[in-house]
């Protein structure tokens, strides 16, 4: 008997190998969900920019990339110029929500006053949005980024910020990452993806996608996906 279940279960695994191999399994998606993007200028993430990240925000989904801005990453600059509300450029211990500046942590005194004025500004995740972001993966082993506005998708009225970062976060269950590569496009059908295509590394990079647009007189996030892998694992 022992024997019949074996060769049953080998069977089973024989057809799944071969639906699999002809394409007739589905395949997998990891999905990005909308996000408020809180963004920390600062030389270190310390315990100042933990604090601001970590604040109770309620229920409002919000992220926090942290730019480290002894060593900028690849496409900084252009990210930068598009900052918005600060009367003296772009500093150390700068905090921005959804691309608008809410202060600056220099004096750690001002840190309950960012941690309310992020919070009395954060959005709700809206029924649904216009931006378009996925892995893919045929195998559950190699994994495509695919992203998109409106109808269109990618696989390869506003300007476009395509954000990697590094998954794990900065601090232990804060939610705070390090940026490592930003792309900034008036088309979005311009940012690169090829590195992020059919490739293992797919799945352990963090992307996040949004669209900055004017909003009552400034330019603001007006739609925003986040994508980490971890949140599946």
């Amino acid at each position: 008997m022992k024997g019949k279940w074996f060769l049953l279960i080998l069977a089973a695994l024989v057809v799944v190998a071969l639906l699999a191999s002809c394409g007739g399994v589905s395949p997998r998606v990891k999905p990005a969900y909308w996000h408020n993007i809180g963004e920390i200028i600062a030389k270190n993430a310390d315990n100042e920019a933990k604090e601001i990240a970590n604040a109770n925000y309620g229920n409002k989904r919000t992220i926090f990339l942290w730019y480290d801005y002894d060593a900028t990453p690849t496409g900084y600059s252009a990210r930068e110029g598009w900052l918005t509300g600060s009367l003296t450029g772009v500093q150390d211990k700068d905090v921005y929500l959804n691309n608008v500046f809410k202060g600056n942590y220099s004096d750690p005194s001002n840190i309950q006053g960012i941690i309310s004025a992020i919070g009395s500004d954060l959005k709700d995740s809206p029924a649904s949005s216009n931006l378009t972001m996925y892995l893919r993966s045929e195998d559950g082993v190699f994994w495509s980024l695919v992203i998109g506005v409106g109808t269109e998708t990618k696989q390869a009225g506003g300007t476009y910020v395509f954000v990697v970062f590094n998954p794990d976060p900065v601090f232990p269950n804060v939610p705070l990452y390090k940026v490592e590569d930003v792309q900034v496009e008036a088309n979005w059908k311009n940012i690169n993806i090829n590195p992020w295509k059919n490739k293992l590394p797919a799945a352990h990079k963090g992307y996040a996608l949004f669209e900055i647009s004017l909003s009552e007189s400034v330019y603001k996030i007006v739609d925003a996906l986040v994508l980490n892998p971890r949140w599946y694992w």
